[in-house]
Order: C-alpha cells, then structure tokens, then sequence
C-alpha cells in the first residue's frame, strides 16, 4: 500500500518542480523570483489564501538559492503587518473574520500570500501575458494542494482574463465572485488602487455575505449580495478646513477639550496614554499617537508595551499603522471617511468614539 504524503511533504514536492521551472525559464528571463509567505511550515489547510499577480523587484532574490530558500519566503516578511498592502487586505477581511481576525492575521499558516507568478518585476505590467499564464498552473496547484477556504484574488480582471476556465460572476467591473475546484474565489481591486470609502465599505460586505453564505454556488451567491448591497460609486469631494471646523464640536463632546488648538491642526486626550489629532496637512488626516512622544529620543522597543493592543484596534477601523516606536501608532486620510465635508465628519465622529471605547479597556 502507498504511504499517503502528509500536507508538508507535498508542499514540498511541489516547491522542488516549481523551483525547476523557475530556475529553467529564468535563465531566458533574467528577471529573479522569490514567493510571500513562508511555505515551509505549513502542516494544515489554511483559512485564507491571498494572491496578487506577482512580487514587486524590492524582494530579495539571491541567484544561488536554494528549494528551501524558495519555501522560505520573502526574507522581508516579518516586516509584512507593516506594509500598507497587508493592512488594506486585514481591513477587507475584518468584516467577515470579526473576532478571529487577529488570531488568523497572525499566523503565518492560517493565511497565506503568495502570488500568480513568482517573477518579480517593478510593475505587474512588465510580466507580460505569456510569462504569467506559464507561471500560474504552478501557482493553480499549490492553491489546490493548500484548499483553503477562500481564495481572494486581486488585480481580478487580470487573472480571470488569464485563467479562462474558472466559473464567475461580476459583480461590478472589477469585483467577482468565481470558484477553483471546490474553493471560493473573491477578485477584488488590487489594495494600492484609489479606492473610495464607498468602494472598500462594499468589498468588505462582499467577502463577509459571500463567506457567511459559502455553501451557495456563485448563481444564488451573486444574487443574494446583489439583493442585499446595493453599491453606488460617489465622487468624493470635500473641504479640509471645513471638516477641522465641523468636526471640532463633535469631538469636543466625545473626548472633552483640546490639549492643543493650533490654526491647521487640534489635538484631544483620548486616554491618558494617547492622543488623538485632526490636521489639515496632507490634505487632512486623523492620527493617533502617544501624548508622551518625543522625536528627539530613540526609544526602546518595550517602552510602550500596549503598542500591538492600540494598533489592532486601529487595523479595525482601516487605519494605517505605522512602524513601532514612530510618532503615530496610525493614521487615516479624511477621503477614506467619506465622500463630502458631512459624510466624512459624522464617520470621523463615529469611529473615534468606537475607538475611545476600545482603547478604555486595554
């Protein structure tokens, strides 16, 4: 009797004849190629894939590397909660994880990044389609030894245009439902596309209602979100110094008065620890730091010890968290509010005060 491979080992049969391939067409390519996540732990199915089209030119790739180097991953990864790109992709999930988010954001093996191609080049542009559809029965494979739950993809309409035999439906554009084998597949914008408020507010309700109703085929999937999510793209348009004045009262009554009310920018005690700021810089933005900082001193790595905790509420509100010990823990632009001066005030108004109850309890 044939001894089934356990999960690892498979992983790792498919590492060494993709490792072959890459090696083989790089020598015609010269482009380098390394994956996401690290492959070479993982030992169940994991919850959650998430693909781009390929990595950026910044990765590290070493023409001398090995199978196990390759499984390793990108040698920047423990940087990877950092990025502006993951933390779009935590906001996107949120909504359907809910409580579980931190726990599955955290493991390595509960969700995993990897990629259409592993070529790495400074934009997906320059891969070009033939390269792309050698790369990716590769990836396709991996995604089916792996059978994650879900599978979200993004830059959707480039990979559904390349993979022609997966079932799918649009739901707008550039967001569609589709399913591999058994496992749900979610395309979506790529996390760095100018995206409205609106726009992100509806593939977080997307991935929740297609996950909470999983069990549907993409038909009745489609017809269930469009019953209930009616989305409708609105031009954002709003005045910085009108927002600073609007929403001023409205902070005032939930955090009490200003620790400092300076002409572009007013800042609020939200705990004795933090402070919350509103500014017209940057075109407005709010941001969250702690009242002590000072950006004269280098400090150590453990002098904030409730740093993770503030920034994993934050992540839940789409902030943008910043590397520890900086000045913000994070930030969030007013366009990511809303759509207009009264749009972006009010939800200003209702995250912080979310926010403030949240932090109460850490």
């Amino acid at each position: 009797m044939t001894e089934t491979k356990n999960l690892r080992d498979q992983i790792r049969d498919w590492a060494e004849k993709t490792f072959a391939f890459y090696i083989e067409e790089d020598k015609k390519q010269n482009k380098g190629f390394y994956t996401q996540s690290p492959l070479n732990n993982i030992t169940s199915n994991p919850e959650i894939i998430v693909m781009g089209i390929n990595p950026g030119s910044d990765g590290a790739f070493n023409k001398d590397f090995s199978v196990e180097e390759f499984l390793k991953g990108n040698i920047e990864w423990n940087k990877h909660r950092n990025w502006k790109y993951t933390q779009r992709i935590e906001y996107f999930l949120m909504k359907w994880l809910e409580d579980r988010a931190e726990e599955i954001f955290s493991d390595d093996n509960q969700i995993i990044y990897i990629n259409a191609s592993c070529f790495q080049t400074s934009k997906a542009s320059a891969l070009g389609y033939d390269l792309l559809q050698k790369s990716l029965p590769h990836t396709i494979k991996l995604i089916e030894l792996l059978k994650p739950k879900l599978l979200l993809c993004f830059s959707a309409k480039k990979f559904f245009c390349i993979e022609k035999s997966i079932e799918r439906i649009n739901l707008t554009d550039d967001i569609i439902l589709g399913t591999i084998g058994n496992i749900p597949i979610i395309g979506v914008p790529h996390p760095s596309a100018r995206l409205t408020s609106a726009k992100r507010e509806y593939i977080r309700q997307v991935i929740a209602l297609a996950m909470e109703h999983s069990h549907l085929n993409i038909v009745d999937k489609a017809k269930l979100i469009n019953e209930r999510v009616q989305f409708k793209e609105k031009k954002v348009s709003y005045s910085a110094p009108d927002i600073l004045k609007l929403a001023k009262n409205e902070i005032i009554s939930i955090l009490g008065n200003t620790l400092k009310d300076w002409e572009k920018t007013l800042c609020f005690p939200l705990n004795k620890e933090l402070e919350f700021r509103i500014t017209l810089c940057e075109k407005g933005y709010v941001g969250i730091r702690h009242i002590s900082f000072d950006s004269k001193i280098k400090y150590p790595n453990d002098i904030y010890p409730n740093w993770e905790k503030y920034a994993n509420v934050l992540r839940k509100f789409g902030f943008k968290v910043l590397p520890k010990n900086g000045v913000w823990i994070g930030t969030k632009r007013f366009r990511e509010f809303g759509y207009d001066n009264n749009s972006i005030t009010e939800n200003i108004a209702v995250e912080i005060k979310k926010i403030k109850e949240l932090v109460s309890t850490i």
